[in-house]
């Protein structure tokens, strides 16, 4: 394919995806028997005319984007999971780029329910999540908390990259489960592991695994609510 001269980032991007090698890449070749539990989300924005928008979204279901909103400059979305939650055998994966200059707040609709599997011997439930933050980049990341049902097995990977110049706000929780219904922390296993690397090195790690005989002695019906926070002046310009 020859490459596009003299196009802008939003058309050299659109130019790509009318390509056959993109249909090809992006084709939903999913078994029937497992749409819902497979699943991809695909998003990329960039700044265009003073403002951030929504470049690049692909999503396969339970996964859905709705329009953005423009809140001073910055674009605000909001990600849904259609499903009733997840399920010991899910795998489902999110990808999300924001470009140079670009400024992303992002949020969940509802807390994120974490079901039992089907069986004892049955995998549990992963959700790997992917954020790149290019130079003088900004994502907000505010998350509705995680809520482990009894007997729910969940993996949840964490990788954000970050460009030197970037800023970063995150914050998410984990409550106890169904209380109401007697399921304090009865889950029969989380783990939990967040990457944070900032122009290519590892900056952070936060890696945590319960099972229901470690966190069962708790009180507390939600653990506190836990944030990060990333910024650098970016380098001065002439």
């Amino acid at each position: 394919m020859t490459p596009a001269i003299g196009l802008s980032g939003g058309e050299r991007r659109a130019a790509d995806e009318r390509s056959p090698a993109f249909a090809r890449a992006h084709r939903d070749d999913r078994s029937a028997h497992v749409v819902g539990r497979r699943a991809r989300l695909e998003l990329a924005f960039e700044r265009r005319g003073g403002r951030t928008v929504l470049a690049h979204a692909y999503v396969e279901p339970p996964f859905r984007i709705g329009r953005t909103f423009d809140l001073d400059g910055a674009a605000y979305a909001i990600l849904v999971c259609a499903g009733p939650g997840v399920f010991g055998g899910d795998d489902l994966a999110q990808s999300i780029h924001v470009g140079a200059g670009a400024r992303v707040v992002l949020t969940t609709q509802a807390a994120l329910q974490a079901h039992p599997a089907a069986c004892a011997r049955h995998a549990p439930a992963i959700v790997h999540q992917r954020f790149i933050v290019d130079d003088d980049a900004e994502l907000h990341g505010h998350w509705d908390p995680v809520i482990p049902f009894a007997g729910a097995r969940l993996d949840q990977i964490v990788d954000i990259r970050l460009a030197e110049s970037s800023r970063m706000y995150w914050s998410d929780a984990l409550m106890a489960g169904r209380v109401t219904r007697g399921e304090r922390w009865r889950f029969d296993r989380l783990a939990h592991e967040l990457t944070l690397s900032i122009a290519g090195r590892r900056a952070y790690v936060r890696r945590k695994r319960s099972s229901r005989c470690t966190a069962g002695s708790r009180r507390s019906r939600a653990s506190p609510r836990r944030s990060i926070c990333w910024s650098r002046r970016s380098p001065s310009r002439a």
